[in-house]
């Protein structure tokens, strides 16, 4: 039960549209802009860099709250705070606010990582922020390569740091849940990206 309030917590908080609203209150409807999707680079791209920014912080906030309530309420119950963060993950990429449709997850799942595994966290952002200055043009393609990488990731960086058994398990089998959830909501875009012009 703990574990499935969790979730439901989760999404909850991951449910929140903020690239929605905020385009809402410029008169905007962010679903018809660019992609379409509820994240901080679309609306930087087709709204402004501000609201881009701000949406980018409110959503890696919805990752740190979410996972830091069920740090605090269960005194750091491991399987709870993975609960919470595939919940607020999946909450960001099918807002049940606004029909189930969301973003791509991208700063939710780091601002969730940031409580589970820092250490993991400040890799994997390390490791986006470079592949995606390397593949700058194609943003989609960085963000799938930077996101294949986060269970490698993970599993060498918990090694390191001598984790083993059924807790090394969790934390590597939840990456590879969000992991491949990222991936599918980035596929569209990816498409997009490697479809040529045509005349």
């Amino acid at each position: 039960m703990i574990n499935l309030a969790a979730l439901i917590l989760g999404y909850l908080i991951g449910s929140f549209p903020t690239a929605y609203l905020l385009a809402k209150a410029q008169g905007k409807n962010v679903f018809d802009l660019g992609s379409g999707s509820m994240g901080a680079m679309n609306t930087a791209r087709n709204l402004n860099p501000q609201t881009g920014i701000a949406v980018l912080l409110i959503d890696l906030g919805k990752g740190l709250l979410a996972v830091g309530l069920s740090k605090w309420l269960t005194q750091a119950s491991l399987l709870p705070m993975l609960a919470a963060t595939l919940g607020v993950i999946a909450g960001h990429a099918w807002s049940v606010y606004v029909g189930f449709r969301g973003g791509k997850a991208l700063a939710t799942t780091l601002g969730a990582a940031l409580i589970v595994f820092p250490y993991v966290g400040i890799s994997a952002l390390a490791c986006l922020i470079a592949i995606m200055i390397a593949l700058r043009k194609r943003p989609s393609f960085a963000a799938i390569i930077a996101v294949a990488c986060f269970p490698i990731i993970t599993a060498l960086v918990l090694s390191l740091r001598g984790e083993s058994g059924s807790s090394f398990i969790y934390k590597v089998a939840t990456v590879v849940l969000f992991s491949l959830l990222i991936i599918y909501k980035h596929l569209p875009d990816l498409i997009r990206e490697l479809t040529p012009p045509s005349d």
